[in-house]
């Protein structure tokens, strides 16, 4: 039940923070889609191996998957925490450098203009 639980809050948590992510960074939405994908993968790699060491390290493997979700836990509270400081929108919040603007939509981006 619990696993259930935790896979459909981050299927519902995901897209948003995807979404998130673009909007900030609009002239590169391949990368952020990368780096996305990239970091699942890898929490999905580091999480299946976490809770078999748990499980196998523990006296009985009830405690060790006790424990292992109980780090699992942890890990969601810590991730909410990150997930609250994602701005609403681009140039509010952490995600604006001091004195940085936006370009207007539809003018080339830094990365374009360097290349010309």
């Amino acid at each position: 039940m619990l696993v259930g639980l935790t896979g459909v809050a981050f299927g519902f948590a995901d897209p948003a923070a995807n979404n998130a992510a673009v909007e900030l960074t609009p002239e590169s939405p391949a990368a952020i889609a990368g780096l996305s994908a990239m970091f699942r993968h890898l929490g999905i790699a580091f999480g299946s191996a976490t809770i078999v060491v748990f499980a196998e390290r523990a006296p009985t493997l009830e405690a060790g998957m006790a424990r292992a979700f109980e780090l699992l836990g942890l890990v969601c509270v810590l991730n909410m925490r990150f997930a609250l400081g994602i701005p609403d929108k681009v140039g509010s919040g952490w995600a604006r450098a001091p004195g940085a603007t936006r370009p207007p939509s539809g003018a080339p981006s830094a990365v374009a203009r360097e290349g010309d």
